[in-house]
């Protein structure tokens, strides 16, 4: 086989054999095929499912017992030979034109380091999700309060990992890919292309409750250290978990307080470019207004002006028939 362009990284445990199997096909069918794929089997027997795809792009490193989803990742990586690392999870779907497209879109923009992609939630709960705020500053701006970027739809420049000796870091054993976003967007340039590439499965089994409280402490860690670049204390998580909706008990005054306090932290600092960020905020701000029907009030009166924004970028993507 020559040598791919693309190296596709997963990692399964465990996993479902009818949505294992719906991943890896929905990978070896892509349209774009100069690819490799490279499978970490973290334990379990997932291997005798995947021995039954006779494809010789697919290589299959087995573990015997489990080293976790980072280490996993950070193993698959070390096999890469190709120019650009595509990621994918054992249970999702990936539609056949992704690679050629974002292939195609890092090929013409070489200033783009990691691309991702809109894409559709299937399962338990069946919806489009869309990101309006999807061009490098603005991608960093908005991880300073969310992650936004589905992990098994973005694809990596090799070299600008290797460049900067960016890895996964294996302190984190949830919202690693959290986690390497806000890193990578510090360096380089994300990019979301507008285009839904990926399907997004919800069920029962990806997390239990003592999961999800481990991985929202993780979580939590991340926006801690995105408050501290900017000098702000950590208490202010309760306001950052308002903005991404994590905290339903909203004190508005407090939260535009909190807003302009970072606003005005960030033009000192300038962490983030001044304009771009202050606007991301202001639009998160106006969307709470909405949800906490607070749309008759002088508050919205004068930040329900940003709402402008996501509206106009809905009405396109609906005319390009994105939604």
């Amino acid at each position: 086989m020559n040598t791919p362009l693309v190296s596709v990284i997963m990692s399964t445990l465990n996993t479902k054999e009818e949505y294992l199997k719906e991943a890896v096909n929905s990978i070896l069918s892509q349209t774009y095929t100069n690819f490799e794929f490279i499978i970490i089997v973290d334990g379990g027997m997932d291997d005798e499912i995947l021995l039954k795809f006779q494809d010789e792009r697919i290589k299959i490193i087995k573990h015997d017992e489990s080293i976790g989803l980072t280490k996993s990742l950070n193993e698959a990586i070390k096999e890469c030979k190709g120019k650009y690392i595509a990621r994918m999870d054992s249970d999702d779907i990936a539609l056949k034109d992704r690679f050629r497209i974002q292939v195609a879109y890092m090929e013409k923009n070489p200033e783009i380091d990691m691309t991702a992609t809109f894409y559709k939630e299937i399962g338990e709960n069946e919806k489009t999700t869309i990101e309006c705020f999807n061009k490098p500053k603005q991608i960093d701006a908005k991880l300073f309060y969310i992650n936004m970027i589905l992990h098994p739809s973005v694809m990596f420049k090799k070299e600008f990992l290797n460049t900067h000796h960016i890895t996964y870091d294996e302190n984190y054993i949830y919202s690693q890919d959290f986690e390497l976003w806000t890193r990578i967007a510090k360096k380089g340039n994300i990019q979301i292309i507008p285009k839904i590439l990926m399907k997004y499965r919800i069920h029962e089994a990806q997390i239990s409750t003592g999961k999800f409280q481990k991985q929202s402490e993780i979580y939590c860690q991340i926006l801690k250290r995105n408050l501290k670049e900017l000098n702000l204390e950590e208490e202010n998580i309760k306001y950052i978990l308002m903005l991404n909706t994590r905290n339903n008990e909203v004190d508005i005054v407090a939260l535009k307080e909190f807003i302009k306090k970072a606003i005005d932290k960030n033009s000192e600092i300038k962490r983030y470019d001044e304009k771009i960020f202050k606007k991301v905020l202001k639009v998160a701000f106006a969307t709470i207004l909405v949800k906490q029907k607070k749309i008759v009030t002088i508050d919205f009166l004068k930040y329900g002006i940003y709402l402008f924004f996501l509206f106009g970028k809905k009405i396109w993507y609906s005319l390009i028939g994105i939604l």
